[in-house]
């Protein structure tokens, strides 16, 4: 691995989007043993409030600068858009345009991307066949982080029109913009 990778914090929801955002990382050459989850704790109330307060924490730990870190928020977006989850998630701090920080926000849930990465195509503006086909506990990630990796070696070239769920397009940009903050290929 090279040595400019830092080390990523994953703030998440869940194990589900920690598991898919981990393999897709590794899956982009980062060193699985530097990539830290930071998930909300099981049963302990509204995840998604959780993730928010968690934010700015882990933004100043970012501009510290005693460590290299990269921060990598997976929140889903529910019955709202990804914009809207993404002011949301920024009502208490805000990124700055250089720091490699980025807004994964899965419309629903993750596992409409699992369904997707699956079977080509999902409807995002239904809750999705994603929760009850691949359950948080026993699903594999791996394959799925393996697909996902095979549409981002696509991405420089530009997203296709047609297909891709809109909040995976989103997520796409915010890959694209997180890599070159970075400045790895």
């Amino acid at each position: 691995m090279p040595d400019h990778y830092p080390t990523v914090v994953v703030l998440c929801e869940d194990r589900a989007h920690y598991r898919l955002a981990r393999g897709f990382l590794m899956q982009r050459g980062f060193d699985g043993r530097k990539i830290r989850p930071h998930q909300a704790p099981a049963g302990g109330g509204d995840a998604k409030a959780y993730v928010r307060d968690q934010y700015p924490v882990e933004l100043r730990g970012l501009r510290s600068g005693h460590v290299r870190l990269a921060l990598v928020v997976v929140m889903d977006a529910d019955n709202v858009s990804v914009e809207e989850r993404k002011k949301f998630l920024e009502s208490d701090a805000q990124r700055k345009s250089k720091e490699p920080v980025a807004h994964i926000v899965p419309k629903w849930q993750v596992e409409n991307w699992l369904y997707y990465l699956d079977t080509g195509t999902v409807d995002e503006s239904q809750h999705g066949p994603g929760l009850s086909r691949y359950p948080k506990s026993t699903t594999n990630y791996d394959p799925f982080a393996k697909r996902l990796h095979g549409l981002a070696a696509d991405w420089h070239n530009g997203l296709p029109e047609n297909g891709i769920p809109p909040s995976l397009r989103d997520a796409c940009h915010e890959w694209i913009r997180f890599k070159t903050v970075l400045g790895i290929p």
